[in-house]
């Protein structure tokens, strides 16, 4: 089984590989840390926590959704990813506009919801996953 993300005949601990939603596990780790150490754009204030908590979410929704091949799981990971990066760039907008963390965050958010289409949209999936 292959959806539109996944990289043709790669295979990861005998799953498919998605280089879009494996990068976006990345950046979700690196606002994580970012945000709980008050290092990033948004300091030590209660947005910064907002932000580490969802992108902690959107991660261990996307690992948990590849790991036990879950769809769903994988598609609620993508769009909490998408969440996250929205309510950063608007955080950022309402706070230090105009910046280019807010203008990065906003088309990460694409990027997020984009692997999103292709994945819900997939004419490929199984039944079972619809």
């Amino acid at each position: 089984m292959m959806s539109q993300g996944d990289l043709f005949n790669v295979r990861f601990f005998g799953r498919p590989f998605k280089p879009v939603a494996f990068g976006l596990c990345l950046a979700m780790i690196v606002l994580v840390v970012v945000n709980l150490e008050n290092s990033g754009r948004l300091g030590s204030s209660w947005t910064g926590d907002a932000v580490a908590i969802l992108a902690g979410s959107s991660f261990i929704a996307m690992m948990a959704g590849w790991w036990t091949r879950s769809q769903l799981l994988a598609e609620v990971g993508l769009l909490l990813a998408g969440v996250t990066y929205v309510l950063r760039g608007t955080f950022l907008a309402l706070t230090i506009f105009p910046d280019q963390s807010m203008w990065f965050s906003f088309s990460t958010a694409m990027i997020a919801w984009g692997a999103f289409l292709l994945e819900r949209l997939d004419p490929h999936r199984l039944d079972s996953e619809k």
